[in-house]
């Protein structure tokens, strides 16, 4: 729910993830996960999704890769948390801070 699909609603895909990834944060989602597809095992990061008309929502992703004795992608497993609040306390601290 967390990309403003309700369960069921649409596959479970990378295509599905980056078609609600906030267009700025486009490019660098792509170039963590080629990268991390290339030559890690796992992957942490955080970004913005657009997940409906006016609602971004900031999340934190990590994904565990798992290969074959050759290295080839087997499996994709990971978790998306909304970090939501806690980014905008932070932003709203910031501004305030920067009032005084």
């Amino acid at each position: 729910r967390i990309l403003g699909y309700e369960p069921g609603e649409v596959a479970a895909s990378f295509e599905n993830f980056m078609a609600r990834v906030h267009p700025d944060d486009v490019a660098h989602v792509k170039e963590v996960h080629e990268h991390a597809f290339s030559y890690l095992n796992n992957l942490k990061y955080e970004c913005r999704l657009v997940s409906g008309p006016d609602v971004v929502k900031y999340i934190y992703s990590e994904l565990v890769i798992k290969r074959d004795t050759g290295g080839n992608i087997t499996a994709l497993t990971g978790i998306i948390r909304d970090m939501t609040e806690s980014q905008e306390a932070k932003l709203k601290l910031r501004e305030s801070e920067n009032k005084y």
